[in-house]
């Protein structure tokens, strides 16, 4: 009876250590990429990934930090665009400043 009673205990031990280990991952979108470059449906499914840590909010890849000042010294980039000023157009790559001040660009002469 007791090696009964002793197996019965072991056993709710050992489901009780197992229950703890799982990892609740809920069914709610609000993504958040990894380090490992793996976009997870949310923070808690990502802390399911042992050893992963958040790179960033949102799905992956990161975008970059970019400082963009706010001072209004327009340029009009390459493609169009104004921008409010040289920095915040340099966030952009392979976007050029075609001129200084608002699109379009004037033409003297």
């Amino acid at each position: 009876m007791k090696i009964i009673f002793l197996c019965l205990a072991l056993g709710l031990v050992l489901m009780c250590r197992h229950a703890e280990s799982q990892c609740l991952c809920p069914a709610l979108w609000d993504p958040v990429c990894g380090d490992n470059g793996r976009t997870y449906t949310n923070a808690g499914c990502l802390s399911c990934d042992y050893g992963v840590r958040e790179a960033c909010k949102g799905e992956c890849p990161c975008r970059r930090s970019c400082p963009c000042p706010r001072i209004w010294d327009p340029v009009c980039g390459d493609n169009g665009q104004t921008y409010s000023n040289i920095y915040c157009m340099a966030c952009l790559e392979g976007v050029s400043v075609a001129c200084r001040g608002e699109c379009p660009c004037r033409r003297y002469g």
